[in-house]
């Protein structure tokens, strides 16, 4: 394929467009427009008319990788990849490229009719696609496979050059891995003259509506770079972004308003009695935070992180884990302004307590704290077998005391927000963890059995922590003013007296991590 200028030619057919022939200048090409492709009545040559939208011509032009096309309904999105696919056949002898969907009839309705736009007959071994599902063979030695996204016995054996996932928020992302594995077919291998590799032409193409989920928080925020169009406000995205972002994840957003060649009303059609976050999420691509998010103004919060002083004192909120990751909270509070700022995050499955003590204990041991760390009341529970608890087996190890956190869950969830609103508490943008949970942390929807009121118990190790962190924090947020002034409920629960408990043979010290821990606070 060459790309040269294209001259047009005035005629009074409305049913097709006409060129002069790019290649031998003296032909003309008719082009269908029910197609983008046609041939040259003299010399054969032929030539494709797409023209991508201002807003797709960055998606064309990129080289990274893996790119994801995030757009409204009717933006084009379905179109723009399909272009790149047939140009990677076309333009990469022997390549095995893999159309994927959720099902196979979404493929055959959205996908391949448009596919068929791009790819003429006299390109196709015996000038026609084969089998159901189709395949298409190209005269090059190319070949573009048809699977439904759920055939992953077939996907695991394949050698692919590129992949493209149509509706890919109806595809798990562990059928996007599968597919980064298989693409390893030399056919995408470029090589100079003395036969060293110098390059690669490996594709994969994501095309999805704006939805949650992992094109969202796998993807979108892994992305080295997003790209929006004109309508976009890309900078909604930018405190999302994980640290160290993937160089070879790039993402384009658009929306429905920007795709020129939409038939007049089309938009109008599509939204019709739509309410106004629909449209904003289907028709301006706007990934606004899932309905019913417990604390949503969070993200208004998130600073870039800095230098916490190592005089200023801890607040540490701490969710221990088994078959869940263990999970801790570790803030700092400024001294002059009493704001606290919650700096580092530990969030780690499947380790023991010694493994706790050797990476969550050197974030914590060497700092004074503000009061003891405040961790899930099953810190309390008693091992069958030893009958010790769980927290003072880790004080034993770690040598950090934890303490049981007040688990009042709308209480806590209310304190929270009190406390963002006051502007008391920030984050750093560089909590990964925190942000993904913060962003899924949403209430349950309310049924015949259950009310509406209480979140989504999935994925919220750290909101715990949060949660738990606050609790001694006295009511009013303006009343924080550094000198530990514990809650009531917190001051109450100290003066209860510790119900004596028979402890095995050898457990004596067990006494001491019984004893409720009272101590004023200065």
């Amino acid at each position: 394929m060459e790309n040269r200028r294209i001259e047009k030619i005035d005629s009074v057919d409305l049913t097709a467009s006409y060129y002069k022939c790019p290649m031998c200048g003296t032909g003309t090409v008719k082009i269908d427009n029910s197609v983008f492709y046609g041939r040259c009545d003299v010399c054969g040559a032929t030539l494709i008319n797409y023209e991508p939208a201002p807003h797709q011509e960055a998606f064309h032009m990129s080289t990274t990788t893996y790119r994801m096309l995030i757009g409204g309904f009717a933006s084009g999105k379905t179109t723009a990849a399909v272009a790149e696919d047939v140009t990677h056949v076309l333009t990469t002898p022997h390549a095995r490229l893999l159309l994927t969907a959720p099902t196979l009839q979404q493929m055959k309705e959205a996908v391949l009719p448009e596919l068929e736009k791009f790819v003429p007959p006299w390109f196709l071994v015996g000038g026609r696609s084969k089998g159901n599902p189709p395949v298409y063979n190209f005269i090059n030695g190319s070949q573009i496979l048809v699977y439904a996204s759920d055939e992953e016995t077939k996907i695991r054996s394949l050698n692919l050059t590129g992949f493209h996932i149509e509706e890919a928020s109806g595809v798990s992302s562990a059928i996007f891995r599968q597919l980064q594995t298989r693409l390893r077919n030399k056919a995408a291998i470029i090589y100079n003259d003395a036969g060293e590799e110098i390059d690669y032409k490996f594709m994969g193409l994501i095309s999805t509506n704006p939805e949650d989920g992992w094109i969202k928080d796998d993807f979108l925020f892994h992305s080295a770079e997003i790209v929006g169009s004109e309508l976009v406000d890309i900078n909604a995205y930018k405190h999302l972004i994980v640290p160290n972002p993937e160089k070879e994840y790039q993402t384009f957003i658009s929306t429905s308003f920007d795709n020129p060649y939409l038939p007049r009303g089309t938009i109008e059609r599509i939204s019709a009695g739509r309410d106004e976050r629909w449209k904003r999420k289907y028709l301006y691509s706007v990934l606004e935070s899932p309905e019913g998010q417990v604390w949503p103004d969070i993200p208004k919060h998130y600073v870039e992180p800095f230098a916490i002083p190592n005089h200023w004192k801890r607040i540490v909120g701490f969710d221990p884990g088994i078959g869940d990751p263990t999970a801790a909270l570790i803030g700092a509070e400024d001294p002059q302004t009493h704001i606290i700022y919650y700096y580092d995050e530990y969030y780690q499955p499947d380790a023991s307590v010694t493994y706790h003590s050797k990476h969550l204990g050197p974030k914590v041991r060497p700092y004074n704290l503000l009061y003891p760390v405040q961790a899930d009341p099953s810190v309390r529970n008693r091992s069958k077998e030893t009958g010790q608890t769980y927290k003072a087996y880790f004080k034993n190890v770690t040598g950090i005391t934890l303490h049981e956190a007040t688990n009042d869950l709308l209480y806590t969830i209310e304190k929270v927000k009190d406390y963002v609103e006051a502007g008391k508490l920030k984050f750093f943008e560089s909590l990964t963890n925190f942000k993904r949970e913060q962003s899924r942390y949403v209430y349950a929807k309310p049924t015949a059995n259950r009310s509406g009121n209480k979140p989504v118990d999935k994925d919220n190790h750290l909101m715990d922590c949060l949660r738990y962190s606050v609790s001694p924090l006295p009511r009013n947020p303006m009343k924080f003013n550094g000198a530990i002034n514990l809650d009531e409920a917190l001051k109450n629960k100290s003066k209860r007296k510790t119900k004596k408990v028979s402890l095995p043979a050898g457990m004596a010290d067990e006494q001491a991590y019984n004893r409720v821990y009272v101590r004023r606070w200065n």
